[in-house]
C-alpha cells in the first residue's frame, strides 16, 4: 500500500524473502562503515536477549517500540516503525522470525529528509529505544553526539514526558505528526495524547488481551477498541487478539459533512494499563487515499454503555493488579 493507491494489494514476494522489507532493511546494512552515514535498528524484543543491560524485575527502562532508520551522504534517509517483535533475527542481515508469522503486523516506511534527525534524535530521548544494531560514523557523530549516546542504549536527559513534532516525506507528499511518550507520561497514548491533540475520535487496533483498557467514550474525543478487522484483497477476517499491529484513525464527529482531514497513525502502543509506563508513539499521517483503506476495514468496534463500559474497566484493571501481584511473587519465589 502507499499514497497513490486506492486498495490493497497482496505482495507478489513472501514476507520472509524478498521485497520492500528486505530490500529496506539490506539496505541500511550496506552502509555500516560508511561515511557520514547513521543506521539504527531497535526492538523490545531482541533475539537471544532475554534481560538487558539495567533490566529489574518490574521496570523496563526501554520503550515498547520496534523500528530503524538510516540515513547516508545524500540528504535524504528513512524512518521504518513496524510491530514485528524479534525483526531482523540478524544484526548484520534481514532475516524475518518465525514468531512474526502468527499474528498481523504492521511495517510502515517513510523516505524524510535529513533535516529531520534532530526530530528523531528528540522523539527517542523520550522513548528510550532498546538498540539491537547500530552504526555512526565519526561525522555524524561529531554532529549529533546525543544521537550517538542513545544508540549506546545510554539515556539523555529530558524534563519533557511527552512531545509532537511536525515533519513532511522527502517529496512533500504527505504531512506528519509524530506523537511520543517517555515512560514518566503515565497516561494512555491515544486518549490522553494524540486524540486530544488532532482534536478527533479515534478507532484503535491495538493488541487486545489480558488487562486491557476499554473503549474509552465518555470523553470530548471518544477512543474506542477495534474487535474485527476484514481484508478484502485477502478475504480475511482478523479478530483482535490475532492482530498485533497497532494504528488508529480518526472519526468524523459529523456523518452528514464530509471531512477530509483525516489521519492515519501507525506506531508502538497498546491500549494496556501497563504500557501507561512504557516508552513509545505513534506516527500520524493526513491523507484522505490511506485513511479510506484502513478506515474501511473496520468490521466491528468495541462499544460501550456507561455502566458496562465502568464495569469492563474495573474488571480488566483487577486483572492487570493480579498479573503484577503473581508476576513480582514469582520473581521473589
Amino acid at each position: 500500500m502507499n499514497p497513490d493507491q486506492r486498495n490493497w494489494e497482496l505482495s507478489k514476494y513472501p514476507i520472509n524473502d524478498s521485497g520492500m522489507m528486505k530490500n529496506t532493511f539490506e539496505s541500511m546494512f550496506k552502509l555500516i562503515n560508511k561515511p557520514d552515514s547513521v543506521i539504527g535498528m531497535y526492538n523490545d524484543e531482541i533475539p537471544n536477549v532475554t534481560n538487558p543491560s539495567g533490566y529489574d524485575q518490574i521496570n523496563f527502562w526501554w520503550g515498547h517500540m520496534k523500528g530503524a532508520f538510516a540515513f547516508d551522504d545524500s540528504d535524504i534517509g528513512f524512518w521504518v516503525i513496524h510491530s514485528i517483535p524479534k525483526l531482523s533475527y540478524s544484526n548484520t542481515s534481514y532475516v524475518y522470525p518465525k514468531t512474526g508469522r502468527i499474528y498481523g503486523q504492521h511495517f510502515l516506511c517513510l523516505t524524510l529528509e535529513k533535516k529531520y534527525i534532530d526530530f528523531i534524535i528528540t522523539q527517542f530521548t523520550l522513548a528510550r529505544p532498546l538498540f539491537q544494531s547500530a552504526y555512526i560514523s565519526p561525522s555524524v557523530k561529531l554532529k549529533f553526539p546525543d544521537l550517538a549516546k542513545l544508540l549506546e542504549n545510554t539515556k539523555v536527559p529530558t524534563e519533557s514526558q511527552n512531545n509532537v513534532v511536525e515533519l513532511q516525506t522527502a517529496n512533500k507528499a504527505l504531512q506528519l505528526k509524530h506523537f511520543s511518550k517517555s515512560s514518566d507520561f503515565g497516561k494512555d497514548l491515544y486518549a490522553d495524547f494524540v486524540a486530544p491533540t488532532l482534536k478527533k475520535s479515534l478507532d484503535t487496533e491495538t493488541w487486545q488481551h489480558d488487562g486491557s483498557l476499554p473503549s474509552a467514550c465518555h470523553r470530548q474525543y471518544s477512543v474506542k477498541n477495534i474487535k474485527s478487522i476484514y481484508i478484502e484483497v485477502s478475504k480475511t477476517t482478523i479478530t483482535n487478539p490475532h492482530d498485533h499491529a497497532k494504528w488508529a484513525v480518526t472519526v468524523s464527529s459529523n456523518d452528514l459533512v464530509e471531512d477530509t482531514n483525516n489521519w492515519v497513525c501507525l506506531g508502538d502502543i497498546n491500549r494496556q494499563p501497563h504500557q501507561f509506563y512504557r516508552g513509545g508513539g505513534t506516527m500520524c499521517i493526513m491523507n484522505q487515499q490511506l485513511w479510506q483503506s484502513f478506515y474501511t476495514t473496520i468490521q466491528s468496534v468495541e462499544e460501550c454503555g456507561k455502566i458496562i463500559s465502568i464495569v469492563t474497566y474495573l474488571f480488566k484493571q483487577l486483572s492487570f493488579v493480579i498479573e503484577i501481584v503473581q508476576y513480582v511473587f514469582i520473581m521473589n519465589a
